[in-house]
């Protein structure tokens, strides 16, 4: 059983059940009391069940090797505070006249 903190790990997984014998992919951020780290764990041909299991267990333990689970700070912002805060630019283009 993992023995990670809630909100000390964020990822994101990849499965297909029946593509080269079984596949999964755990991909995310770990965060420690010795930093963050990123992390990507890709197995094939097994047991789906069994990799997720390894996967967290994995996680887990690398997590414990680097001074133990550290919560990842989150403060939410809402879509229309991003994009209030976001600027599209284009880059200049010239206008074909007739001395092209």
């Amino acid at each position: 059983m993992p023995d990670f903190s809630r909100g000390s790990v964020i990822g994101k997984t990849g499965t297909l059940g029946n593509t080269d014998g079984g596949v999964s992919a755990l991909a995310g951020e770990i965060s420690t009391r010795n930093g963050k780290f990123l992390f990507v764990i890709f197995n094939q041909r097994g047991s789906v069940p069994r990799f997720r299991a390894f996967q967290n267990y994995y996680v887990s333990v690398i997590q414990g090797q680097l001074g133990g689970a550290a919560p990842i700070s989150y403060t939410g912002t809402s879509l229309d505070a991003r994009l209030a805060k976001s600027r599209i630019t284009y880059p200049e283009t010239r206008v074909r006249g007739n001395d092209d």
